[in-house]
């Protein structure tokens, strides 16, 4: 049997219904093929772990020989550097774990100084994202370079040769995208003409919790994060015990999730080195480049200058909205499942803006 799970917001109450089919499944199947653009070891070895006589085949691993990564220092850098393979008529594919705002004032910058791209992040259209995954090799051939973050939710498949000359990735450990996503991101493109990988990824150490108690005590302290369901983790769901005290649930998906966050956790902390690390084993050559440019370098400058209109303009747009409430929020949101009075206990009433045509739709 096939189960297709996909997030809370698209599923409505039918998401639950999924989850409980799938934790059946999980204690009678005798074997498991897991097919995904995003599955990584880690989950495989969580599915392997459950049960004893658990056969689980698995997208397999293809070793990158030859391929040659070359580590940034400075982030700036690699921006230039990227700008100047351009001016020699190479095509990029470019991923990045920066905020929308960052990635589409590069986007931005980018097509003021002639080049021919697209950009997707979180502002993008669903509709757009879904026609960009089935058409993206035809969408390529015409561009000098494409841009995207995590954001795209279908399985976006290039393999084409000789439309990608280079592949570029500018992450950040404080994006909460993990070392295995980062690496699957600019996977997505099958055939790298150069063989070559240009990355930019903070030096950051992060302390984030990697036992599976902790990780439960680290959800459960986030206090002003809770509203019945952790924010950004709309799956989750937590208990009030009879000591007043926020508990997450026992059960298979539960256990399952907190493994999954303790790995990633592990992935987090020491961003740049599990990169290297694990570029090295998949067979890759990996070297450094040290270095920045001038502060008044002009790509410097004009990527500032396009991120201050991008910051502008939407702080402009928040100070044009009216406020509404938070019933007509969920009205215009198109809530499948109505909240009901114990769940709107937990839900504290916010204030939300949108813009005066947003209200009227």
């Amino acid at each position: 049997q096939e189960i297709q799970m996909c997030s809370d917001k698209a599923m409505g109450n039918m998401h639950n219904l999924s989850l409980q089919i799938f934790e059946r499944l999980i204690q009678r199947a005798t074997r498991v093929i897991c097919l995904d653009a995003d599955l990584s070891n880690e989950e495989v070895n969580i599915l392997k772990s459950m049960r004893s006589n658990f056969h689980v085949i698995s997208n397999t691993f293809q070793q990158q020989k030859d391929d040659k990564v070359t580590i940034f220092e400075s982030k700036w850098k690699l921006i230039v550097e990227a700008q100047d393979l351009l001016r020699a008529r190479k095509r990029l594919w470019i991923s990045s774990t920066m905020s929308a705002k960052c990635t589409e004032a590069l986007d931005a910058m980018l097509t003021k100084a002639g080049f021919k791209g697209r950009c997707v992040t979180k502002n993008t259209s669903e509709s757009e994202k879904r026609d960009i995954g089935k058409n993206i090799n035809t969408i390529m051939a015409d561009l000098d370079y494409f841009i995207h973050t995590p954001t795209i939710c279908v399985g976006v498949d290039h393999n084409i040769k000789d439309h990608v000359d280079y592949v570029v990735g500018i992450f950040s450990s404080h994006s909460e995208v993990d070392v295995e996503t980062c690496i699957q991101m600019m996977r997505r493109v099958r055939h790298n003409r150069s063989k070559t990988y240009l990355v930019y990824a903070d030096a950051a150490i992060n302390n984030l919790p990697t036992t599976i108690q902790r990780v439960k005590d680290w959800i459960c302290n986030q206090l002003d994060l809770v509203t019945g369901r952790v924010r950004g983790n709309p799956t989750l769901r937590l208990q009030l015990g009879d000591d007043n005290k926020l508990t997450i649930p026992d059960d298979l998906y539960h256990r399952m999730y907190c493994y999954v966050k303790a790995k990633k956790h592990l992935s987090m902390n020491g961003f740049r080195s599990r990169l290297i690390q694990l570029m090295t084993r998949a067979g890759c050559v990996v070297k450094g480049v040290r270095g920045c440019p001038p502060i008044g370098h002009s790509t410097i400058t004009d990527l500032k200058q396009e991120e201050k209109a991008i910051a502008a303009f939407m702080h402009q747009q928040t100070a044009d909205a009216d406020p509404i409430s938070t019933d007509e929020f969920l009205r215009l949101s198109d809530m499948r499942v109505e909240l009901s009075a114990a769940q709107r206990l937990f839900h504290r009433p916010v204030p939300h803006f949108l813009k005066k045509d947003q209200r009227q739709s």
